[in-house]
């Protein structure tokens, strides 16, 4: 079975990961209805994970997020929602993901808690213009803070 990472052509043609990964994505998405269930759905979480990113980055605004989180949702009621399936899907999208070496896992889940966090406190619209440097900074940052608050600075999320 064809995977995401290889159906999905990668062309950078920004200075940004996130942006280059969002447009790749709706490249491949045109080809979406011949694509295996496991590879539309680990798209659905790359893409996403891309959204959340551009708006940490001031590039999208939070409407534009929750309207890929629509999506995605979609995907899930289209797809086998079993755990198994979901965690495979976002071990693809992971795959995909790892083409910038510090989006790990620990990114991953640092950005996730970062915008759900503020949109539990009413986020802005847009966030001030970052790049990719800054955003990886940003989420270091709120990484180490949420360890802090956490009581045990020397936590992985992994």
């Amino acid at each position: 079975m064809t995977t995401l990472k290889e159906s999905l052509s990668r062309s950078p043609a920004t200075e940004y990961y996130f942006a280059d990964l969002y447009d790749d994505l709706g490249v491949w998405s045109e080809g979406f209805s011949s694509q295996p269930p496991l590879a539309c759905m680990a798209y659905g979480y790359a893409r996403r994970i891309a959204a959340q990113a551009l708006y940490a980055q001031g590039m999208f605004l939070h409407t534009d997020v929750e309207s890929v989180g629509t999506v995605l949702l979609k995907l899930r009621q289209m797809t086998d929602q079993t755990v198994e399936f979901q965690e495979a899907a976002f071990a693809q999208a992971m795959e995909v993901l790892a083409y910038h070496p510090e989006s790990d896992l620990a990114f991953v889940n640092t950005l996730s808690h970062w915008y759900n966090a503020l949109i539990a406190n009413g986020a802005p619209e847009r966030q001030e213009p970052r790049s990719d440097m800054e955003l990886f900074g940003l989420m270091a940052g709120h990484r180490c803070a949420m360890e802090q608050q956490e009581g045990n600075p020397k936590r992985s999320l992994h």
